[in-house]
């Protein structure tokens, strides 16, 4: 576009199977900017305007919107967001102008940080990337933005078998391509979980976490998850939650299930959670949205639909309100199909 320094993104919706990248009209980068500005310049904000230019551009355009700003202005997006708003609000919108993986590698960050550690966003996160086999990048992304690395993080503020199943995901890479199918493998690795737990006094719970995290791929140990149900007459989550407590069982569930249900499944279950409890979860949907925007949102959204009987847009609508509301629903909206 003139003026603005940066090519426009082409217009029109991509979708593919991992998810929906919405980019329905051209962007001149140096006009929006100055539209941003101006929302935020003097008394009060315009925060409708906020929310149509957010939620009207992709993660990427964000980043060159991100750029744009500092070049027009010297001043930096982000920070003039957090002044001139607040709550829920302020949260999703810097969460949106962030790179989705150094997002991520933030909420890990605070997750860590200070006195005990918010268990459930490290394994909800790390589990994630894992099951994706993108987890170098959230490691690259950490080390990068802190200087140290993830894995050394964890060891210095978690403990017990919990600390050792993190480390342990984040050291071994399976390969998940070219995958063979091999039930015999499956049969005998299935066999020595049941002796791990079961079929003993106790459990051993070195066993389970080796043959967990270094089966060759995911496939495989979903194979071995549904010979285990065969073999033991029930869910190999049951197990699970009949062989250990606390932040390892939550951590190795949540891992399960996105091992046997999938991703999608995952994701829609927690965002259903988020939203029908007592207390609505937001900083959990601000996490998942944001960073899941341009991967498979859209995805996430049928399968909500499918398994809950209503809609991720509808039970927002009940569940929130404002201007965090509002660009919630434009951000769904966008890919509510």
């Amino acid at each position: 576009m003139e003026g603005s320094g940066f090519p426009p993104f082409a217009a029109g919706c991509q979708a593919s199977e991992e998810g929906k990248r919405c980019e329905e009209e051209e962007i001149d980068f140096m006009k929006e900017v100055q539209i941003l500005r101006k929302a935020m310049k003097g008394l009060g904000t315009d925060e409708d305007t906020l929310i149509k230019v957010t939620s009207r551009c992709s993660s990427h355009q964000r980043q060159t919107l991100n750029a744009t700003y500092k070049q027009a202005f010297g001043r930096d997006l982000v920070e003039d967001l957090k002044s001139e708003t607040g709550g829920n609000f302020e949260n999703l919108l810097v969460a949106l102008y962030q790179v989705p993986v150094e997002f991520e590698a933030r909420c890990l960050h605070e997750a860590i940080k200070g006195l005990g550690t918010d268990d459930e966003t490290l394994y909800e996160v790390i589990t994630a990337r894992y099951y994706r086999r993108d987890l170098h990048l959230l490691i690259d992304a950490y080390q990068n933005l802190y200087g140290k690395s993830l894995e050394e993080a964890i060891v210095g503020d978690c403990s017990g078998h919990f600390k050792k199943f993190m480390v342990a995901l984040i050291n071994n890479y399976r390969e998940n391509e070219d995958y063979e199918d091999d039930r015999d493998l499956s049969m005998e690795l299935a066999k020595k979980l049941l002796r791990a737990g079961e079929l003993q006094l106790g459990t051993d719970e070195s066993e389970f976490l080796r043959i967990i995290c270094t089966t060759r791929n995911n496939n495989q140990l979903k194979e071995t998850f549904e010979e285990y149900e065969k073999i033991a007459g029930k869910d190999f989550r049951d197990a699970v939650r009949a062989e250990f407590s606390g932040n390892i069982r939550d951590a190795l569930l949540a891992f399960c299930t996105e091992i046997i249900e999938g991703g999608l499944a995952y994701h829609a279950e927690l965002l259903h959670k988020s939203v029908s409890g007592i207390c609505t979860d937001n900083k959990k949907i601000i996490r998942i949205i944001a960073s899941r925007e341009e991967i498979d949102l859209v995805n996430i959204m049928r399968v909500y639909t499918q398994v809950y009987d209503t809609s991720l847009v509808d039970d927002v609508t009940k569940e929130t309100d404002g201007d965090y509301k509002k660009l919630l629903l434009a951000i769904l909206n966008k890919r509510d199909v």
